[in-house]
Formats: structure tokens, sequence, C-alpha cells
């Protein structure tokens, strides 16, 4: 990269205590790398490494499932097994060993993971059918919820054991922790819903559990999306709703950064958006955060080229970038 052409891409930065070379990130994204075996593989760890090596700041591993119930597909890291710390640990140290950081993201699919899977219906904060998959969700009890966190804080501790530098909680799209921030979707009359603050109970719960057993070296942020469009909502979950729920659980202290994107499970074009869409896709909601907020935003979605990242940077619309299809198409991007 030249640090001439683009200044402030190829300028260092830090989120929260971790050090990163550059502005550039590459979220975690499906790549299905994988095989049965719930691990980190040889193919995805060169996948990885490759990147690292390109010249990144931080690669991201795409979201593993905290629970054994939210596994949808064959190939996904399973952070509810201690077996999955070996090769977690060897694709660190490989990213290491290139000079960049290496993130992952902890998720759990919520109403979006099929009965068919696991001979049961999938769990949400209420019962909404699901508009990808047509299926009607249970609504999880609340001593599920506290069974939940202590899965989130096992999956956060093996990945702290394996080395990894960032953790990042998902909370975009209509999986699980999204919908509750959803009130369209999180239709709750106890404390896990109605006011901004009872729909965030679950994430903030989730934080300061994992919190309590992180080191000082590590950073712990999450991912949103600015708007969900899911198909027959459109006065749904949008900007209104999203950024005071982020504003809200950014000042509790317990994130060091928000990495924000776009969409749902039921509208993908938004998640990953085509070719036909603005390039960049929704930097201008993302410098909403950034206005908002005291801690760093990074945005992802159309980002193709130096130039669009250096834009974005120079026009305070985000701290960070995030590339994926184009560091997919060049690793060396």
């Amino acid at each position: 990269m030249n640090k001439n052409s683009f200044p402030l891409l190829s300028s260092s930065f830090k989120i929260g205590p971790v050090s990163l070379r550059n502005r550039a990130v590459i979220p975690g994204h499906s790549m299905v790398h994988g095989d049965s075996s719930g691990f980190v593989t040889d193919k995805y760890r060169a996948y990885l490494t490759e990147r690292a090596k390109g010249g990144v700041a931080l690669v991201g591993i795409e979201s593993a499932p905290v629970h054994p119930h939210s596994r949808t597909w064959v190939g996904q890291v399973e952070l509810w097994r201690d077996e999955t710390i070996e090769s977690l640990s060897l694709a660190t140290k490989e990213v290491h060993d290139e000079g960049a950081k290496l993130s992952i993201i902890l998720w759990h699919g919520g109403h979006n993971v099929s009965y068919r899977r696991h001979i049961h219906p999938a769990v949400a904060p209420s019962v909404v059918p699901s508009v990808q998959i047509g299926e009607i969700p249970r609504e999880i009890r609340v001593d599920e919820i506290a069974s939940l966190v202590k899965f989130y804080t096992a999956a956060a501790k093996r990945c702290i054991d394996a080395g990894l530098d960032v953790l990042e909680v998902q909370t975009s799209s209509d999986y699980l922790l999204g919908s509750f921030l959803s009130p369209q979707l999180n239709r709750r009359t106890d404390k896990y819903g109605g006011s901004i603050g009872k729909r965030c109970r679950i994430v903030i719960e989730i934080l300061e559990s994992i919190r309590e057993i992180m080191p000082s070296n590590k950073a712990l942020g999450i991912r949103t999306s600015v708007f969900h469009a899911i198909p027959g909502e459109p006065e749904g979950y949008t900007l209104k709703e999203s950024l005071p729920a982020i504003e809200f659980i950014s000042d509790s202290g317990l994130i060091d950064y928000v990495s924000v994107m776009a969409g749902s499970n039921a509208n993908f074009s938004e998640t990953i958006p085509p070719i036909t869409y603005p390039r960049p896709q929704i930097a201008n909601f993302s410098a909403e955060f950034k206005k908002s907020l005291d801690i760093p935003v990074t945005v992802a979605g159309r980002i193709i080229t130096p130039e669009d990242a250096e834009n974005i940077l120079k026009r305070e619309q985000a701290d960070l970038v995030g590339i994926a299809r184009a560091v997919i198409a060049d690793a060396r991007w």
C-alpha cells in the first residue's frame, strides 16, 4: 500500500488495547472452508493467513456458534467445544506471524436455525415466524438466557485461551441478539423486552460476563445492523432503533468498538449487496454512529478500492474500513 496515496488508510490505529498496523480490516464472513470436524481446518487457516500476508490489520473468522443448537451448516467453528482451541491457536499463530491480528464473531442464529437440523424449534425472544425459513420459533425462557450467557462466556474463554486478539459479539441481522434489540421481533413483557434498556439487557449481560474473564490486552466489540430490511416490515428495525440501542450498550463502557453492516437473514441483498447497490453502501449510516459514539466505528459494504476506503476515513464516516469480497478476489488488496 502506498502510504503517500492513502495516508489515513495506512495509518496505525487502536481498538481498546489492541494496536492495528493500518485501518483495513476483514470482517468475519462466511467462506465455509471447514469440514464436519467443527475446527479451523488447514484450508481455512491458509485462507486467513494469506489475507494477513496481504497486509490488512485485522483478519476475522466468520460467525461461530457458541451453542450446539445454533450450528446451521457443516464447516462452522464450534465454539462450545474445548477441542476447537488447538486449531484456533494454530490460526492465531500463523496470522500473527504475518503481522496481523485475529478476531472472531460469537454467534447464535436464533429463529433462523431450522428445527430440521436439531429436531426442536429454534429459540427467539418472542414467537415471531422466521420470514426466511418459514418456521415458528419458541420463546426463550429466562433460565435459558442465563444458561446462554454462560455459553457465550465459555466460548469467549476458549478464544482467549487460543490467543485471539479481538472478540466480536454478533448483534447484527435478525439472529438471536439482533432480534432482542428489535421491537418488531422482541415483544416480551418481562425484563428482556419493552424499553431500550430491557431489549439490550441480554447483550449487556453477555458482555459483562465476558469482561470478567477478558485479559487487559484483548478487545471486545459488537457487530450490528443499522437496519434489518425484513420483507413485509417497512417500518421495521431502522436507524431510529439501532443507533439508540448501540448508544445504550456503548454507554455501559463494556465495548471497545462497534462494527456496522446492514440487512438481515431475510434480506441478503442488504447484507451482501449486489453490484447495483451504491458504493459504498452504508457509509452515510456509519457516519451517524461515529457522530454519536465515543468508540471506534468500523463500516463494511461495497468498499471495493483503497480510494473508497480512504474517502470514508477522510469524511470521518468511520474509523476503520471492512473489506471482504475485495480481499477474497485479491488477497494483496
